[in-house]
């Protein structure tokens, strides 16, 4: 489905936002925006943060209506690179952010901190806390480890995410 095919004969009943239902097992690019937007305090089910990213993606040069966030949000429309890279500015993230990358070698280290920052607790020691270079730390780990320990976290109950 493209953006142009979201017209207004199409229902605009709210989708079901992933939400936590990710945490720890999707890496869907609807999952992770969903992050993104929840990293930012604003609301990921309410349409006034549609509209304010609508706005502030329009400022990022990428016009964006808030109907079309919503389904690049249940991902009935996968986003183009163009959007994507426009998310990060307009969630107040970073230009070029890892955590809307293709490629899991790039998404993953991100995706896990993005987490980390969501949680109520942490109990342990964590590989971030390690340090970037040593063997432990999150950027020596191969995609399979990083995945092996996001399960980790959240199967050991380490894990869990403030918002609902």
């Amino acid at each position: 489905m493209t953006n142009a095919e979201l017209g207004s004969d199409r229902n605009d009943s709210p989708p079901t936002i992933v939400g936590r239902s990710g945490l720890g097992k999707s890496e869907s690019i609807a999952y992770r925006l969903w992050l993104l937007i929840a990293l930012t305090g604003l609301p990921t089910d309410e349409d006034s943060t549609y509209e304010i990213l609508a706005e502030r993606l329009s400022r990022e040069g990428c016009s964006i209506r808030p109907r079309t966030i919503r389904a690049h949000l249940s991902g009935t429309v996968v986003p183009t690179r163009r959007e994507l890279d426009a998310y990060g500015p307009a969630c107040e993230w970073f230009a070029n952010n890892a955590v809307l990358a293709e490629d899991p070698r790039y998404y993953l280290k991100p995706l896990i901190q993005a987490e980390m920052f969501m949680c109520t607790h942490i109990i342990g020691s964590i590989p971030l806390a390690r340090g970037r270079d040593t063997p432990h730390g999150l950027d020596a780990m191969s995609v399979p480890e990083l995945r092996a320990y996001r399960a980790e976290l959240l199967s050991s109950g380490r894990l869990e995410l403030v918002s609902t």
